[in-house]
């Protein structure tokens, strides 16, 4: 049996309905963009060599993170550029089938979580919002004795544990009134690093109150340096899926 030439790599999911074909959008290795319909849904897709990207290949190659990195960037971008023009469900990296029928399948198995997703984000983008605590101010007091040195010890101690206090809880404030302007939110609280790492779905109508309440807390929240990234394409809103085959 000869073996298939190219395999499909996978964007994203977007309304069968949709008045777009991609044309123009480039994606992995420069490959064009195409879309293949399917029941109620479609898939944007590459077809790429299999020689290069058949899953035994794939695997080894994903190893090299410069690879990968210019992989997961140009994904990316044809996402975003899709997004441009209308709602999608972004697919993770290197979701790739053996053929454009076999990612169909794959549509048509998972047809009501997609339809449900797909439906719930459009007229929305994700916003990523990540705030870590400012760098202290201020210099250190010369000390005049080992006393007095040991009290200034205690003292910027106890200075940075309530300053700390105040900025977690001001980031756990900014996140809840984000939520409340958002259709969905996520915040990981796995990284201690960070005071606030959260993601939110946001209206399209509601994207101009949500910047005004990042821009007031850049004003008043001096504690806080705020890492704020969208508007983007739902990545973190997307049903999980079986593997891709």
């Amino acid at each position: 049996m000869t073996s298939p030439a190219h395999v499909c790599w996978a964007y994203c999911v977007l309304p069968a309905d949709r008045d777009t074909d991609a044309r123009g959008v480039e994606g992995v290795i420069g490959a064009p963009v195409r879309v293949v319909p399917g029941r109620g849904l479609s898939l944007a897709v590459s077809d790429l060599p299999a020689e290069e990207f058949r899953d035994d290949v794939l695997s080894d190659r994903l190893a090299d993170e410069r690879w990968t990195a210019g992989l997961a960037m140009a994904h990316f971008n044809a996402i975003e550029a899709i997004f441009r023009t209308g709602p999608v469900l972004p697919l993770r990296l290197a979701t790739v089938f053996t053929s454009a029928e076999r990612a169909i399948a794959m549509l048509a198995t998972h047809h009501d979580r997609l339809s449900e997703a797909l439906v719930r984000v459009t007229g929305s983008a994700q916003w990523t919002v990540r705030a870590t605590a400012s760098a202290p101010r201020g210099t250190d007091a010369e000390a005049s004795s080992g006393t007095d040195y040991l009290r200034a010890v205690a003292a910027r101690r106890d200075d940075a544990v309530s300053r700390h206090a105040a900025d977690a809880a001001a980031a756990t404030e900014l996140h809840q009134t984000l939520a409340d302007l958002s259709v969905a939110a996520e915040r990981d609280t796995t990284s201690p690093s960070q005071l606030l790492s959260g993601v939110y779905l946001v209206r399209t109508e509601q994207s101009g109150r949500f910047q005004d309440v990042l821009s007031r807390a850049r004003e008043q929240a001096d504690g806080l340096t705020l890492d704020v990234r969208g508007p983007l394409a739902p990545y973190s809103f997307v049903p999980r899926l079986e593997e891709a085959a």
